[in-house]
């Protein structure tokens, strides 16, 4: 009985001892487990760090990994990582760690500079690009108000119409790589010369389409309908060469997006619309029910408003000029809200002074027009190139600029998310 008692106490001491060793190594494959686990996510998470450094990382701007860039830095992460597979022993997994904290400890990732060269405000740009890129504003008017840190550093500007960045301008920026225009037109920047150079030329354009359409006929309005004046001898007003629009004909030269929008609104007050565009192919008529026509002399000769909308180049500067006018209808309008460069402003005032035009409306931005031809022309409307101007197309324009400038930050010019590259045939 004895016997029989020992021997069950020894088999319950060695099955003790068996499940304990179990346990232990269970306990010991958890920790090596987890131990390898951390190892294998500090490396990912480093090697992600390093790739969401963008497009390209400047290569004036070295990291501290031991003072090499960017590059060898990835190359030493991959190289931890393969460390990894072939360790052997507790020694060797210490000094793998140790290697990652240290490069991970002095790590510093120096963003990309992008810099707003007009005005001060750059929240939206801000609430974007944040992660992406610094951005800082200029505040500037002119080349010479620019800070050398941003001709030095900056990968990506925006500008807007104050700026004009020809090739001695782009000769100045160091590191530029991408230009993003906002607002309408591209004239202040030479694209061949910043593809030579392999700088891309985005120009944000499709936004502000509504408020330019409704500020040309505001425009049309105040010409034909809003020339009164008090008669001080009684309380009527007296009103002076007021038509009815019913019935008018608007000549489009250049049918643009605003343009198509205009002539939507025109057809609203009963007007016809007649245009002149070489440039687009057939059918536009027939989607907007409005009528083509094949020469210019054409369109002048039967239109009662003329309004502008195509592109400033060779071949539309001064299209308006002193030859064009003689094939306008007596008293005719011209609308003007593109670029001032389509019309001869001598021209105009002289045909305004003699009656042979009956009106213009220009919102075309011109610092000299109180020391220009048209400083004392009568029957002249003049805004200060706000046609395009609200509150929301602002923003819309500030924010696709952004969408624009993070879109080549992050995948380079060949990228399919950028909309507005102007001259892709340099990359």
């Amino acid at each position: 009985m004895e016997m029989h008692l020992l021997e069950a106490s020894r088999q319950s001491n060695h099955d003790t001892n068996a499940h304990q060793t179990y346990m232990h190594c269970l306990h010991f494959r958890e920790k090596f487990l987890r131990k390898r686990c951390i190892r294998w996510l500090t490396a990912f998470f480093i090697e992600y760090v390093v790739k969401s450094v963008g497009f390209f990382p400047p290569v004036s701007h070295p990291s501290a990994c031991c003072g090499k860039e960017i590059k060898i830095a990835k190359f030493n992460i991959m190289s931890f990582r393969n460390n990894f597979k072939v360790g052997n022993g507790v020694g060797a997994t210490v000094v793998d760690n140790q290697r990652i904290m240290r490069c991970f400890s002095s790590l510093r990732i120096e963003k990309p500079l992008v810099a707003q060269l007009e005005g001060r405000k750059c929240t939206y740009e801000v609430a974007i690009l944040k992660g992406v890129a610094t951005v800082a504003f200029c505040d500037a008017l002119c080349m010479r108000e620019v800070h050398a840190k941003v001709l030095n550093e900056a990968v990506g500007v925006f500008v807007w119409d104050a700026f004009t960045l020809g090739r001695e301008q782009l000769a100045k920026f160091k590191a530029l790589k991408v230009i993003v225009k906002v607002g309408p037109g591209l004239t202040g920047v030479d694209l061949a010369a910043a593809g030579e150079r392999k700088i891309a030329v985005c120009h944000v354009n499709g936004y502000g389409i509504e408020e330019a359409a409704d500020s040309t006929m505001s425009l049309i309005l105040d010409s034909f309908r809003m020339k009164t004046f008090p008669v001080t001898t009684s309380n009527r007003y007296a009103t002076f060469q007021c038509v009815q629009l019913r019935g008018k004909t608007l000549g489009i030269i250049g049918l643009s997006l605003v343009a198509r929008a205009v002539s939507i609104r025109a057809m609203a007050l009963g007007m016809k619309v007649s245009f002149y565009d070489p440039f687009i192919g057939d059918g536009y008529e027939k989607v907007f029910g409005i009528t083509r026509v094949d020469h210019i002399s054409q369109l002048l000769g039967q239109a009662d408003i003329v309004s502008l909308h195509c592109s400033l180049n060779d071949k539309s500067i001064g299209i308006i000029n002193e030859a064009s006018i003689q094939f306008m209808r007596p008293g005719a309008i011209i609308v003007n809200i593109k670029d001032e460069g389509l019309i001869e402003e001598s021209a105009l005032a002289a045909a305004l002074h003699s009656g042979q035009i009956g009106g213009a409306a220009l919102d075309t931005h011109n610092p000299d027009f109180n020391r220009g031809p048209l400083r004392d022309a009568p029957n002249l409307i003049r805004t200060p190139g706000t046609a395009y101007f609200s509150e929301v197309s602002v923003r819309e324009f500030r924010e696709a600029a952004a969408e624009e400038m993070k879109a080549f930050l992050e995948e380079g010019p060949r990228s399919l998310r950028l909309r507005y590259l102007k001259n892709s045939i340099y990359f």
